[in-house]
């Protein structure tokens, strides 16, 4: 089963541009592969955050990639993270991969879903029912660590047009049968938008 490793990173105030630079440098000198992503639309957390994502084909491959951190970059990353009022990290195992979306991914729609004590298996069968009749398949995910109630989605767009018009689908009356499914198994649900800044070229 595919797994990512999953950074965010919570710039102190003013020190937004300088930790983004650094991020981006870091990944593309040590040609690191990963992804990452800025925050752009999350009213409900109260900070913008830098999100690296790191996809391994395994738990064997990210386990001999943290084997192989160096003590020079553990120094890098700590000097990154001293500017930071919080660093959070986090492995989610991925159900579906993603499939149909653009080459080349600008911006990311993350969904986190709260399902009902005991209804997650439940929620994530519609969840993957539903994307099954997507050209734009999203990614489906739980997290190792946190809540195991929770569900995530993440969908890749080319542009923002893109992003705003999958949103409208998801919002519209042609979409109100499978809201109300997803509305009878969760206790909430939650999306943020972000932009991509710097992503692995393989």
């Amino acid at each position: 089963m595919p797994i990512i490793l999953q950074t965010l990173l919570y710039p102190e105030h003013g020190r937004w541009t300088e930790v983004t630079n650094d991020v981006v440098n870091l990944r593309e000198s040590e040609n690191m592969n990963t992804n990452v992503s800025v925050s752009l639309a999350m009213p409900q957390i109260a900070n913008r955050h830098i999100a690296i994502n790191g996809v391994f084909k395994n738990p064997d491959e990210l386990e001999e990639r943290l084997s192989s951190t160096t003590p020079e970059a553990n120094t890098k990353h700590a000097q990154i993270h001293a500017k930071c009022s919080d660093v959070k990290r986090n492995l989610l195992l991925v159900f579906e991969m993603s499939e149909g979306g653009p080459d080349i991914p600008k911006f990311i729609a993350r969904r986190s879903f709260m399902a009902k004590r005991g209804k997650r298996d439940s929620l994530l069968e519609l969840l993957k029912e539903g994307r099954a009749n997507q050209e734009n398949k999203p990614l489906v995910m739980i997290p190792l660590g946190g809540n195991t109630d929770v569900v995530r989605m993440s969908n890749y767009f080319a542009t923002l047009s893109d992003a705003v018009s999958a949103y409208e689908r998801t919002i519209g009356p042609d979409n109100a049968g499978f809201r109300s499914k997803i509305a009878d198994l969760t206790e909430n649900s939650y999306i943020s938008l972000h932009r991509v800044i710097s992503r692995a070229q393989n």
